[in-house]
């Protein structure tokens, strides 16, 4: 019985060449993606246990100022290379693929060295207007040196990622860094115990990322000739980055502006809780973030060759696959959240109630399927922007109502109803504009795409 089936299966999959290309780029993404969600709670753990609720307070959302800083240094660049990768790459045009990531160094890397040297002279405000901490103030001066290094690991991940050498980019976005600030923490950490130790370990993690991915890149395109007939300029570059970036900005506003919120109503312990209590949540979005990875260039490649039937089919098998492993992975969390939490410190087991809060906005955020990144892929990211920034206003004042009520719980909340707006509304968008059901729950999706294929015909 099990083996007719096996082969049934594999008979299907050998017909879809584009569904197989992203299932198992998908399987080995997925594993390096686990292996890095693992490392980044380790990292995590480490902090937590030896400084606290209040360390990773501090070290959390310093780290994400710099990591919101770098991503608008990037003008939306890292996203839009993915798109101009994969159609270059497709069409051979190895010219056009170098003058990609010349241009994007060039305009990033000045904007991202003053972004840093801003950030450098405004710490003291930053610290005391907005975090109410002076703490902050040497924290934020550290990283500002790591702002650029930053900003170009964005760019250089994604043009790998464009090239598909999708486990090579996997492995320097979310493997390289936590797994040398594991070893600098546990290492330097048996002689040094000052709280700005995982800030200077993270600083020299990221620094060596982004040296080794240089490397790589430059080895890549040492042999491409420089000149291009049919060149492509920086202006069409930033016409098409820019409404990414913010989107980009939009999105991760999203997810960690109850962070900030918190630390202003709250204090630096609950920022601790809350986003241990989000990064516990967050591995819903594992397979969603690891089929995300590969289908990008896949979804760009099939939409501009106007294969869209191909493209639904793909959609669909891959919105199955993340509803199912997602379904599993927020059960066993329910269950066992108690004793993950216990493991940071008892100080954590306060998360639980906000754990199943957030689960159900990632569970949601999987069921609609990677809509966001076809709308990106196939020209609708102005549309998309737009949908977001109707949505952001409405998350600030939520947060501004809910988080002096009722705490972490009242962030998750937020998050949990923003995170739904976010993925529904361009899930309908993309059935009315573009006749694709990205999201799944079984019978439903299949219906309402066999009746846009009617309507079509």
């Amino acid at each position: 019985m099990i083996n007719p089936l096996i082969n049934k299966y594999k008979v299907k999959l050998n017909r879809n060449l584009h569904l197989k290309e992203i299932l198992f780029g998908s399987a080995n993404t997925l594993l390096l993606k686990v292996l890095g969600m693992v490392l980044a709670l380790g990292v995590t753990l480490l902090i937590s246990r030896k400084y606290g609720a209040e360390g990773i307070g501090l070290y959390n959302l310093s780290v994400r100022t710099i990591v919101f800083l770098a991503l608008t240094s990037t003008l939306g660049i890292n996203t839009a290379i993915l798109r101009y990768a994969g159609d270059f790459s497709k069409k051979g045009n190895e010219q056009k693929l170098k003058l990609l990531i010349k241009y994007s160094i060039q305009i990033v890397l000045p904007v991202s060295i003053l972004f840093g040297l801003l950030l450098f002279i405004t710490s003291d405000l930053i610290a005391n207007s907005l975090f109410h901490n002076i703490k902050y103030k040497i924290l934020l001066r550290i990283l500002s040196f790591i702002l650029p290094f930053l900003a170009l690991l964005n760019i250089n991940v994604e043009y790998i990622r464009g090239l598909k050498l999708i486990k090579i980019s996997e492995f320097f976005r979310s493997v390289s860094s936590p797994i040398i600030n594991i070893i600098l923490l546990t290492t330097i950490g048996l002689f040094v115990h000052t709280y700005l130790l995982p800030f200077y370990t993270v600083s020299m993690a990221i620094i060596t990322t982004t040296i080794a991915s240089v490397i790589f890149i430059l080895k890549k395109i040492q042999n491409i000739p420089d000149h291009s007939h049919n060149a492509f300029t920086k202006n069409e570059l930033l016409k098409t980055s820019l409404p990414m970036m913010v989107i980009a900005l939009v999105i991760f506003l999203q997810m960690y502006i109850p962070l900030y919120f918190l630390e202003a109503y709250t204090s630096t312990d609950q920022v601790g809780i809350f986003f241990v209590s989000l990064r516990i949540a967050a591995l819903i979005s594992l397979v969603l973030i690891a089929v995300n990875t590969i289908s990008a260039p896949k979804f760009s490649e099939l939409y501009w060759s106007n294969q869209h039937h191909e493209l639904q089919k793909v959609i669909f098998h891959s919105s199955k696959l993340m509803f199912i492993i997602s379904l599993i992975i927020a059960v066993i969390l329910v269950i066992f959240s108690h004793n993950i939490l216990k493991v940071f410190g008892i100080d954590f087991i306060k998360g639980e109630t906000t754990i199943f809060i957030l689960i159900a906005g990632f569970v949601i955020n999987s069921i609609s399927g990677s809509v966001g990144i076809l709308l990106n892929m196939t020209g609708h990211q102005k549309n998309f922007r737009n949908i977001l920034l109707m949505i952001l206003p409405i998350n600030i004042l939520l947060n501004i109502f809910f988080i002096p009520l009722y705490g972490i719980n009242g962030a998750a909340i937020v998050m949990t109803v923003s995170i739904s707006l976010a993925n529904i509304i361009p899930v309908i968008y993309c059935i009315k504009k573009l006749n694709l059901v990205t999201f799944y729950l079984p019978y439903i999706s299949k219906i309402i795409i066999e009746s846009n294929s009617l309507k079509n015909n």
